[in-house]
């Protein structure tokens, strides 16, 4: 079912380590590159899907970049618009993966928040959005995160491919959910609504756009594994 999206981390990754480019590629090379090649793929949406689209990446390594590098994009966006036209923009951002040492309880869920820069300054704002984070986090983070292994298990890597150990111990254990939150609700700070953090119970990145020279290593899927 997979096939490769021109814009994935893989695909921009073999580009950048061409032997017969004669210049060092700067990070900012990189962003445009990937940009120019995801521009107007939103014209191109199937709204009826419904499971994990054909370019999913197998990868979790590249996942974590596709999730880092979308982010960022998205981000530079808001405030740019916002700068411009005055725009207020909300958005939410959730990973499917998560600890499966850990029992899935909705304050514990890392909502990624995107705003525009008009809502760091208004406390009717700031409360408004706690509101909507934590709806987010019960009405779709948790149901989201509870789908992954279903999804995931509807994949058939192709021939000779092998699954990373993180991906292939998601196919085989479920979520389990928890009876009472384990520590206090998290609720977004004011840092947090200019700054993103991506320290949660959920997979953690810090790759920048140097990790798209690294070539991902695949474990083999015999292996499991207790930490995703």
């Amino acid at each position: 079912m997979n096939s490769r999206a021109p814009y994935s981390p893989s695909a921009i990754r073999q580009w950048a380590q061409d032997p017969t480019r004669e210049s060092q590629l700067l990070c900012k090379d990189i962003d445009c590159e990937r940009y120019s090649r995801r521009h107007g793929i939103s014209r191109t949406s199937d709204s009826t899907m419904r499971t994990l689209h054909p370019q999913f990446c197998l990868d979790i390594q590249d996942r974590m970049l596709a999730w880092h590098e979308g982010v960022s994009d998205v981000r530079d966006a808001v405030v740019g618009m916002s700068r411009l036209s005055d725009v207020l923009f909300v958005g939410f951002a959730v990973r499917p993966e998560w600890d499966l040492n850990e029992p899935l309880h909705w304050s514990n869920i890392h909502v990624e928040t995107i705003v525009s820069e008009q809502v760091p300054q208004s406390s009717s704002m700031r409360n408004a959005l706690n509101l909507l984070t934590t709806t987010i986090r019960k009405e779709i983070a948790v149901p989201h995160i509870m789908g992954y292994r279903a999804r995931l298990n509807e994949i058939t890597p192709g021939a000779g491919y092998v699954i990373d150990v993180t991906t292939h111990q998601i196919r085989l254990q479920d979520v389990v959910l928890a009876g009472a939150p384990s520590q206090p609700i998290a609720t977004p700070r004011d840092s947090e609504l200019q700054t993103p953090t991506h320290t949660s119970r959920q997979h953690t990145s810090t790759q920048s756009c140097d990790s798209e020279l690294q070539t991902p290593t695949r474990t083999s899927r015999q292996h499991t594994s207790t930490q995703p």
